[in-house]
């Protein structure tokens, strides 16, 4: 069990947002249909309700330009592909997911899935993000102490990189958060899937908005392109 809390100093930001490893990027600024678009072109998610007609999904105002709102278990979703697989078949590949979230509910949220092989799961006194392996063994990284910050705009950003000591780490805003950490990714494989990818609600629900999601696979960005992210879109 590991833990730790240190603030990135401005003066070591990466002033550009890192396009290594990017995989998927969701602007969020869609206003109407029932299609949140991927920049990258690859992993657009299509969701069961209308933005411009649902009471459970709404376009409303976000960080940086519109966010999505949503609301009860209305959750996006694309077909599987490898390239969302922490594994090659041979050695684990790290992650790094980061995003402006805004949670008014009170029950959790799921903000990144595929079926239940990684989450990054949010509610009112749990801020965790979770690996599956192939034997069904739980990998996971826990906030240790304090809630996460709700009702108004937090960045969050979590890094898996499977080989390193600190194998898991949890910003909020910029600053890494204590977590306590179990389970050992460098033992067997992360577990694949054949079902869809699923992003903003998950299996939860709750009155969050969401905003420029990032997800990488296959880089653990270093807390200098985290406080890059974080100093670009915050201003």
């Amino acid at each position: 069990m590991r833990s730790q809390r240190r603030l990135v100093r401005p003066k070591n930001t990466l002033m550009s947002i890192p396009t290594e490893g990017l995989t998927a990027e969701w602007k969020c600024e869609e206003t109407s249909g029932n299609i949140i678009y991927d920049s990258t072109g690859d992993f657009n998610l299509t969701y069961p309700e209308n933005i411009e007609t649902s009471v459970n999904i709404n376009s409303v105002l976000g960080k940086v330009g519109n966010g999505l709102w949503l609301k009860k278990n209305n959750t996006g979703s694309h077909p599987t592909s490898t390239e969302l697989d922490l594994t090659d078949g041979v050695v684990n590949r790290p992650m790094t997911l980061v995003t402006w979230v805004k949670m008014d509910g009170s029950s959790s949220v799921v903000l990144g899935r595929k079926g239940v092989i990684w989450s990054f799961n949010i509610s009112s006194n749990i801020l965790r993000f979770v690996v599956t392996m192939q034997s069904g063994a739980i990998v996971q990284g826990n906030m240790s102490t304090g809630t996460p910050p709700r009702g108004h705009f937090v960045h969050l950003a979590v890094v898996f990189d499977p080989y390193i000591p600190e194998f898991i780490k949890i910003y909020i805003d910029n600053v890494k958060i204590d977590i306590t950490l179990s389970g050992d990714p460098t033992t067997e494989l992360v577990k694949t899937d054949t079902s869809s990818l699923q992003f903003f609600g998950g299996s939860y629900w709750a009155e969050t908005v969401y905003d420029e999601t990032k997800l990488y696979i296959g880089k653990a960005l270093t807390e200098e392109e985290i406080a890059g992210i974080f100093t670009i879109e915050n201003q």
